[in-house]
């Protein structure tokens, strides 16, 4: 029987490029930021020391019709950069540094409670229940067509 050559193969491959990619760490120092709010943005190596001159992107909306992509800047030799989110929603944010890039997907909160999300919320219940009640008002009619 031989041998299954390829599989082994993929799975080096597979170790080769998940080694390459944690050579780098991008952390967040609020672990779901708000929009508008300053956030500190920690690059760092492998040997947990800090990454200085790594260019930081932001990702907002990944995988969607209306995704941008937006350049934060670069760190300082601390590792750190200061980031405010523009927009609330999933974000990607990545690092670079050379060859090395690393990437970590997080949630940015509303810097408020947004009214027309509220209203659209209550207009869809006030619709919803408002044809739920309506329904049972004719279900027990006596002049049923």
């Amino acid at each position: 029987m031989k041998p299954l050559t390829g599989f082994g193969t993929f799975f080096s491959l597979l170790t080769i490029s998940s080694a390459a990619s944690a050579s780098l760490t991008v952390e967040l120092y609020d672990e779901f930021p708000t929009r508008d709010t300053v956030t500190v943005v920690t690059v760092r190596d492998a040997a947990e020391m800090p990454v200085r001159g790594a260019v930081v992107s932001v990702k907002y909306y990944p995988g969607s019709k209306i995704e941008r992509v937006d350049t934060v800047g670069v760190t300082d030799p601390s590792g750190y950069l200061l980031w405010r989110p523009k927009y609330a929603g999933v974000v990607t944010v990545s690092a670079r540094k050379d060859s090395e890039s690393v990437s970590i997907n997080r949630s940015v909160k509303f810097d408020s409670i947004p009214g027309s999300g509220i209203l659209v919320l209550m207009i869809a219940g006030i619709v919803l229940m408002g044809g739920a009640g309506w329904s049972i008002l004719r279900l027990y009619e006596k002049d049923v067509p």
